[in-house]
This record gives C-alpha cells, sequence and structure tokens, in this order.
C-alpha cells in the first residue's frame, strides 16, 4: 500500500524551526523590555513573527509559559 499523496494542506502540530527555547528566549526578552505586565501570548507570536496561535502548539497556556521562563531564570542561579 503506498502513502497517501500529499494534499498542500497545512499539517498540524509544531510549526517547523520553532523550538521551546526560542519560546522561552523570547518571553524573557519581552519581560527585560516591558516587563512582566507586557508579556502576553499574542505579544509572544508577535516576537517570535508566528501566528497567534504558534505558541499554543509548544504551551498550553500562559501559566506554562510563565513556569517554563521559571525555570529557565532558576537554573541560571548557582547554589552554594
Amino acid at each position: 500500500m503506498s502513502p497517501a499523496p500529499d494534499t498542500g494542506a497545512p499539517k498540524r502540530g509544531k510549526p517547523p524551526g520553532l523550538t521551546e527555547k526560542q519560546i522561552v528566549d523570547a518571553a524573557l526578552s519581552i519581560i527585560h523590555t516591558e516587563g512582566l505586565d507586557g508579556l502576553s501570548m499574542r505579544r509572544l507570536s508577535r516576537e517570535l513573527g508566528r501566528s497567534a496561535m504558534a505558541p499554543y502548539s509548544h504551551v498550553a497556556d500562559k501559566q506554562e509559559l510563565l513556569d517554563l521562563v521559571a525555570r529557565e531564570v532558576l537554573s541560571e542561579v548557582e547554589v552554594p
């Protein structure tokens, strides 16, 4: 049995080339320049140059994004 032909329709799932690290880095950039209140999922998608829904392929909501940002920031803290 041969595979189904490519219909040219966009595939669902993670956008090509967008990684969790890019999302976290973009969120941190926004936080550094505009403060925590400046971070929204729409603002994040603009920062990434993606559609408003693109970040949702990687994070469920803003709370999960904030958890990832906190994990990244805390990973840089040296424990004596």
